[in-house]
């Protein structure tokens, strides 16, 4: 913290990210369709050769697109230090009109289009090209540049490959707080699939690059105090780059592919139970007038998503939806169905309730539907909540919440940007069972942290040990038994 801001300590070394399962789903491949010795020889590779790392993330495909401040609050001399930043991670990527593929924008009051995804396509002329970039000054309109992002410059008409499935990547460089808004823009690039990184300096408001950039903070938001310090964050830029990449280029496409096969990651037995394969999960969500519309559509999308990653059936993981405001309303029962396809029609079909938010009467009507969820079991399975709200409720969570927990409800809480934290936590019991994220389009990030603790020992779940043995981040530089890069 300094002068009221807190300011995001650069990353000096990574750890393994614990992909969890979103990066297990490599494991089904592998022993699914290469042979076992063959798969178990490549991740030996993987983990201890530097050379094999190396040209392994040589195959790899991605679109980045540089969007640069050179507002009139960034001098001559310091943009220069922008130059030389943008320079050092080019170096390190496999630029070639297949592969990595570089553009650069500039934006003070307006954007202007340095050069577009498919206008060079060796390293050579790209940095060529970073080195003689203009400095112009004027106002910082950053919401309007990330528009322009989205509309101009990820577009297929001018390089972009997004819709061949490659991995979309803006990297956002500025040094002070924008005149217009940020949130919606952002929000809406993040939406359409791009990873965003934003990067602060000096006056830069940590406020407004948390709404910038994509979910974790901790990973995709950097600040540093001058432009000096620029060449610190060079280097975990540079590993959290090739590791999204690579996520984008081996993990999310398998992912993708079991689920349009229709199977469940534990169909591909990466979660499983340890005494049971039962459990029953109400979802109890914010319908209140705070909510814009696209916003309660990606909290559907949310719930949607995490019931793909169990397996659904009547005997199974059973789950319902409840919905609230100043009223609460029943979605949808744990009893009401019994397969995955028939819980996202249902899902699709939730029509927003708008209103206030009175979230502890709202925790005080679940005790009711937990009850005939016991009565519809022929024997005690684990009972989970997953409350998700974006505001301080009107009304006190903290005895609804406790009387949930004394019947043996294990209570999650999500909060979302104005969401109070304090509430968030009473309302988790724990803060090991609370989540935050700054915007609704970043619940999708969070999906498989959920599904991770609810499949811990504390939920009678556990984890397949091919969990443990393939969360690893495939980046330059050699992995450590404590998970460390070198």
């Amino acid at each position: 913290m300094k002068n009221g801001v807190f300011v995001q300590p650069v990353n000096k070394e990574l750890k393994y990210p614990g992909f969890g399962y979103q990066c297990t789903p490599v494991f089904c491949f592998y022993h699914g369709f290469i042979p076992r010795l063959f798969s178990a020889l490549l991740l030996f590779l993987l983990l201890l050769n530097h050379n094999f790392i190396h040209t392994f993330m040589s195959a790899v495909l991605a679109d980045v697109v540089f969007l640069v401040d050179e507002s009139g609050s960034i001098s001559s001399e310091n943009f220069k230090q922008i130059r030389s930043f943008i320079s050092n991670i080019v170096n390190v990527l496999d630029v070639s009109s297949d592969k990595v593929r570089i553009g650069v924008v500039l934006y003070s009051d307006s954007p202007n289009v340095e050069f577009f995804l498919n206008t060079f396509f060796s390293k050579e002329e790209v940095l060529q090209q970073v080195q003689k970039l203009p400095f112009r000054g004027g106002g910082a309109n950053t919401g309007r540049a990330l528009d322009y992002l989205r509309t101009e410059i990820f577009q297929e008409s001018v390089g972009s490959r997004k819709a061949q499935g490659v991995q979309q990547i803006a990297v956002v460089i500025t040094d002070g707080i924008s005149s217009d808004n940020v949130s919606l823009p952002a929000a809406n690039l993040r939406r359409d699939g791009i990873t965003i990184f934003a990067v602060g300096v000096q006056e830069a408001d940590i406020s407004q690059l948390r709404q910038i950039a994509s979910h974790p903070p901790r990973k995709y938001v950097h600040k540093v105090e001058n432009y000096l310090e620029l060449s610190n964050v060079k280097k975990s830029l540079q590993k959290l780059l090739c590791n999204d990449i690579l996520v984008q280029a081996f993990v999310i496409p398998k992912v993708t592919r079991l689920i349009a096969e229709g199977k469940t990651l534990s169909s591909c037995q990466l979660c499983r139970c340890e005494e049971t394969e039962e459990a029953d999960i109400y979802f109890l969500i914010d319908g209140s007038g705070s909510i814009y519309p696209q916003d309660f559509l990606d909290m559907k999308k949310f719930i949607i998503a995490m019931t793909k990653m169990f397996r659904i059936g009547k005997e199974e993981v059973r789950i319902g939806v409840v919905q609230y405001s100043l009223t609460t309303r029943l979605e949808f029962s744990v009893a009401q169905y019994g397969t995955a396809k028939e819980i996202t029609i249902a899902v699709k079909n939730i029509a927003q309730l708008g209103g206030g938010t009175e979230t502890g009467a709202a925790l005080k009507s679940m005790e009711n539907h937990f009850r005939e969820a016991a009565r519809t079991r022929q024997a005690k399975v684990p009972q989970f909540l997953i409350t998700i709200t974006d505001g301080k409720s009107d009304d006190s969570v903290v005895e609804a919440a406790n009387s949930l927990r004394s019947m043996g409800v294990l209570t999650y809480a999500v909060g979302i940007r104005d969401a109070d934290m304090a509430e968030i936590e009473q309302i988790a019991g724990v803060p090991e069972r609370m989540f935050y994220v700054n915007n609704f389009d970043s619940l999708k990030q969070i999906k498989d942290e959920v599904v991770r603790k609810i499949c811990s020992k504390e939920g009678k779940f556990r984890l397949s040990d091919s969990i443990q043995a393939l969360g690893t981040e495939l980046c330059k530089g050699r992995p450590t038994r404590k998970g460390k890069i070198q």
